[in-house]
């Protein structure tokens, strides 16, 4: 049975990402804690879990380990990684008050993360976050150390922001194509671009949230566009796709994505709300601006509202000056569709 248990804690360990460093440090056993660090193929004193990313030095201060916290610290641990909202040095004065790791004989240099692999992380925790969201988990973790995150790159080298490579997508297109409004809000905070693309993919952020129906996004970007002072960055609801001439209004009246779930007609229906309930002049100018632009198959938001939207949307269409007469490839108009009441 204890073999069967043993397995089993062994396994678990594994899935959480946690390494025999992360065990012998939450467990205080100095002994391995000591070989475990003398060994030759140790890279990362600071590897981290999946389990909010904790380090072996944080596990050990968090469980009171105190030799084993200032074995790690000589060994290359780093205190400037964040926890619990502060600096795991800031931490380590809270419950370990006794303890300076001043005092602590550094034999071996700690390693400082580079731009890029910081860039990097932030990107796997916005991949990790569309995991958790997925699955119904609490994001506040994973959303507290992205902001630290993103605190450290814009002190540095704000422009990386906007032109990091995170597979295929900006940060900023990463997190709207998600769904992460409370990540895409962050970034917004830091001064990002969200117009911003990438040669791989020159999709706006703001098509993309439109395309996967995510209406707390679109809220994000409008709110800021509202309440920002710096009116160069900020979402331009007008934009069309370079390949497809698709606008906000085709993706969110196509409903591309509404096989997914049950539950996706109804988000695309809270993206149209979002826009068209809101008394922005602006953004109302600007959806104006694409309101009778055509797709590459001749479609304009009137053809795709007559097909499977309520004559209530139809309406609302209609009074933003939606035009009825618009032919597409084949030679269909919207007023085809259109009941006599509505009109």
């Amino acid at each position: 049975m204890d073999n069967k248990r043993n397995k089993a804690n062994v396994n678990a360990m594994m899935r959480n990402g946690r390494t025999g460093l992360h065990l012998a440090a939450e467990s205080g056993n100095l002994e391995l804690l000591e070989y475990l660090l003398s060994c030759k193929d140790l890279n990362n004193v600071d590897s981290e879990d999946l389990m909010g990313r904790q380090t072996p030095v944080y596990l050990a201060a968090k469980n009171n380990k105190e030799a084993a916290v200032r074995l790690l610290i000589a060994h290359g641990a780093s205190l400037r990684n964040s926890v619990e909202n502060k600096t795991l040095e800031q931490y380590l004065k809270e419950i370990m008050p006794n303890l300076d790791p001043n005092s602590v004989s550094i034999k071996v240099k700690p390693k400082e993360s580079s731009e890029q692999d910081i860039l990097y992380s932030t990107g796997k925790l916005l991949d990790k976050a569309q995991l958790a969201k997925r699955r119904g988990q609490s994001n506040s973790q994973n959303l507290m150390f992205f902001k630290t995150l993103v605190q450290n790159l814009a002190s540095t080298n704000k422009i990386v922001l906007d032109t990091f490579n995170s597979g295929g997508m900006t940060l900023f297109q990463k997190s709207c194509d998600y769904g992460l409004s409370n990540f895409a809000q962050v970034l917004l905070e830091y001064g990002i671009d969200p117009n911003a693309t990438l040669k791989e993919n020159t999709t706006k952020a703001v098509l993309l949230a439109s395309y996967c129906g995510h209406a707390e996004v679109l809220k994000v970007l409008i709110d800021h566009k509202r309440e920002s002072v710096d009116s160069v960055k900020v979402t331009w609801f007008d934009v069309q796709d370079s390949y497809s001439k698709e606008s906000v209004l085709h993706y969110i009246l196509k409903m591309p994505k509404k096989s997914e779930s049950k539950d996706k007609v109804s988000s695309y229906q809270a993206c149209f709300a979002t826009l068209f309930e809101n008394s922005d002049q602006i953004l109302e100018d600007e959806l104006k601006k694409v309101i009778n632009k055509r797709d590459m198959e001749g479609n304009s938001a009137l053809h795709y509202a007559t097909q499977s939207w309520s004559q209530c949307t139809v309406r609302k269409l209609l009074e933003k000056g939606a035009n009825i007469g618009l032919k597409n490839l084949w030679d269909e108009t919207p007023i085809s569709r259109i009941r006599p009441e509505t009109m």
